[in-house]
């Protein structure tokens, strides 16, 4: 295997199989699009027992087994990609993926645009390769919807800190976007974090603990088993919905408060920031 010398591409070499990793760093945003952003070649022009010694631009030399060596070229676009995600020219590499029409390119732009938190450019590049596969559900019990759809709903949200939750719930990390959620005092957004992963034991504990929207988490848990046609079975659900009076009509009126409170509370954040003295 090596490494790219201008950019983080990955070849190696495993049987008959040459491989290219366009973009290995994608799996710490969307691992399910790692396997896009390959590029698989016939090796057995290698021969037997093949050392790769170097990946120069987009030529790769490699040693044979005799000594002699032999030349194999990659697609330069990938490391062009790599420079412009690198300097933030997201234009340009919108403009790259359009004229190379590969959807290897267009899945690599995805996952660079989220890892830089571009998300006009995630949803363009998600929605140019079809993407339809699961991400975090909406609400419990909804249908999981398409990142397009989710990379949407991350924009919509009413402040900074709960658009950085979705963002790290996109690329899996639940615990991490809690610890946002919390350290910005919003509790409640935590707490439904969890209920929309169907984390109900979290959820319970989180409400129980900050003393607040245990009806909330027992509404939603309710409404879950219904649909599935269970029974509550959890102790611990079992004892608090004995003394915890569930009403939709204020749930739906104390979720509606927290969100103008959140947004009141962004807009404050803003307005601070506009008129602050420059040093």
């Amino acid at each position: 295997m090596a490494w790219n010398d201008a950019a983080s591409i990955l070849c190696g070499i495993q049987g008959n199989q040459f491989t290219v990793w366009y973009h290995p760093g994608v799996v710490l945003t969307d691992k399910e699009l790692l396997p896009r952003t390959l590029e698989l070649k016939d090796g057995s022009e290698f021969g037997r027992a093949p050392h790769i010694l170097s990946y120069v631009g987009s030529k790769v030399t490699v040693r044979q087994g005799d000594g002699s060596l032999v030349y194999s070229s990659v697609s330069p676009y990938p490391a062009l990609l790599h420079s412009y995600s690198a300097s933030a020219g997201w234009e340009d590499a919108l403009r790259l993926c359009r004229f190379a029409k590969d959807p290897a390119l267009w899945a690599c732009l995805a996952g660079m645009a989220m890892a830089n938190r571009e998300l006009a450019t995630a949803e363009a590049a998600y929605t140019a390769i079809g993407e339809v596969p699961s991400a975090p559900c909406l609400s419990p019990g909804s249908v999981q919807v398409a990142r397009v759809q989710y990379i949407r709903f991350i924009q919509e949200q009413p402040s900074r800190e709960s658009t950085l939750a979705h963002l790290l719930l996109f690329s899996g990390h639940a615990p991490e976007a809690e610890a946002a959620l919390l350290q910005a005092g919003l509790v409640y957004r935590a707490i439904q974090v969890h209920i929309d992963l169907f984390h109900w034991d979290r959820a319970l504990e989180l409400a129980v603990k900050h003393k607040t929207h245990v009806d909330t988490v027992l509404a939603y848990r309710g409404r879950y088993l219904q649909r599935v046609g269970r029974k509550e079975s959890s102790k611990r659900f079992l004892q608090y919905a004995e003394g915890v009076e569930v009403d939709w009509e204020k749930i739906q009126a104390k979720l509606e408060m927290e969100l103008t409170k959140e947004r009141e509370r962004a807009a404050n954040v803003s307005v601070r920031s506009s008129v602050a003295p420059r040093r």
